[in-house]
Formats: C-alpha cells, structure tokens, sequence
C-alpha cells in the first residue's frame, strides 16, 4: 500500500508535465498473467531456453569512445547545478546520430507526502528520459544524456534525445535506447537462478533470455526490470519502431527473490 501510495503521490505532482512522458511505460502496465492468476513452479520444473546471440548490460559500456577533460569541468559544472544533476559520467561509450560524445547523468529524486514537495523539479523534468525506483522506498532516480559537441555540452530533453539517437539501426542500439527510455535490462543466462544463489518464488515455466528479431520497421525484443522494493524480476516485451516509438505486447513476472546469498 505504502509503495502505491509513493508512486501515485509522484505521478499526482508530475501531473502538470504529463508524467507518463518521463515514467516507464511499463509502470501502468497491467500484468499479462494477474497476481491472483500466477502459479510458483519448482526450478526443477523450469527450461531454459538456448540462443545463439547473447547480450548484457555490461556490453553497453564495455568500449569508451570519449572522455571529459579535466580541462572541462568548468563548463559541465554550471549543467549539473542548473539541473539538480547527482552526476555526469566522466566516460562516453556511445555516440549521437551526428557523432557527439553522450554521457550518462542522474538526478536523485525523493518522494514527500506532500505534492508540493516535488513541484521544485519543475525546471529539470523535461531533461529527464526516465525515471526508475532507487534502493530505498522513498526515492527515484531520474536518467539523462549530456551531448558534447567540440567543447560545448547540452543536456537532452526527450525530444532532442529521440532525434539524436533515431533512426535506430542495429540491435545494440535498440536495447540501449530502451534502456534509457524504459531502464529495462537484458538478460542472458539467469545465472544466479541456475546457480541457487538465494531463495526465489519462481512464476513461469520457461526463461528465455533475451532475443531481438528486426523486422523491416521495429524490433521486437524480451527485456527485464527489477523493483527493487518487492524484488520482482519482470520481463517485458517491447515493439520499437526504428524512429523511437515503442509499445508494449506483454509484461510478467518470472520471479521474486526472497532472500539473497552473497560471497
């Protein structure tokens, strides 16, 4: 109850900027299989699906293609204080459709009671691509790109960042642009769940990590959220059009860790 009751408070004083812009979509996304329709099936029970092509988030950052110079930091300053940014990556690892350097940045948000309390973000919200739950009960994180450009930066609105990173042409680029619109993540082994690392509640039959099929126009592709408040893993099935727009075809949970164990 506490948990919806956050979220509604957030969405209520978002309400003047139409916050399903800046939240997931698959937030108000009712589940394919209901709560009171899901059934715990035993590990033993499980497949797993084989594929030849593999993903991971890490892939994501696993080339750096630019830095910010010390030199620098005197011009990205005035951007992290005008917008209330937590912190700009120091390290680009991919570029804009026009070749410019992107770095990652992060607000930190935290949830009142009162809507009056969050309406100080007025100013920042349009810079915010998404936004996703923080590791305690009261706080959000919001994501956004900075572009360099020579010496220059800019901190992407939506618009702006739909433009520069459309039109999506390879699969990398889709689960990037999914991950920054949706923080959704793949997955490629469930490891932890095959190596019983934790006690877990496990609600399908079959894990299929994470596929993408390109079709003439679209994507589609099998992606993953984690809440951090329940500890559900939910996989979410996503159709991208090639020029950013996206729904959403399905949403379930797999499962829910109970309990972790850690080395």
């Amino acid at each position: 109850m506490k948990k919806c009751l956050l979220l509604y408070i957030l969405l209520s004083a978002f309400s003047f900027v139409s916050a399903q812009e800046y939240f997931p979509k698959h937030f108000g996304y009712e589940l394919t299989i209901l709560p009171s329709e899901e059934k715990e099936i035993k590990l033993e029970n499980v497949s797993f699906v084989a594929i030849n092509e593999r993903f991971t988030l890490f892939d994501f950052y696993k080339n750096k293609v630019d830095s910010i110079p010390m030199s620098f930091e005197a011009k990205i300053m005035p951007i992290i204080e005008k917008n209330n940014l937590l912190r700009v990556d120091r390290y680009a690892y991919r570029k804009s459709k026009k070749g410019n350097p992107l770095y990652e940045a992060e607000s930190r948000i935290w949830v009142g009671y009162n809507n009056d309390y969050l309406k100080k973000h007025k100013k920042e919200i349009p810079y915010w691509l998404s936004i996703h739950r923080y590791g305690f009960a009261n706080a959000f994180t919001a994501m956004g790109i900075v572009e360099q450009h020579k010496n220059k930066f800019k901190l992407w609105d939506k618009k702006a960042a739909v433009k520069g990173l459309t039109p999506i042409e390879t699969k990398e680029e889709a689960l990037y642009f999914l991950y920054l619109m949706e923080q959704v993540f793949p997955d490629d082994n469930f490891n932890e769940l095959c190596e019983k690392k934790g006690i877990y509640k496990i609600y399908t039959d079959t894990m299929t990590p994470t596929i993408i099929k390109e079709e003439k126009d679209y994507f589609v592709t099998n992606l993953f959220y984690y809440d951090v408040i329940d500890g559900s893993l939910f996989e979410i099935v996503y159709q991208l059009y090639k020029n950013g727009k996206y729904n959403i075809l399905s949403k379930k949970r797999i499962y829910i860790i109970l309990a972790e164990e850690w080395e």
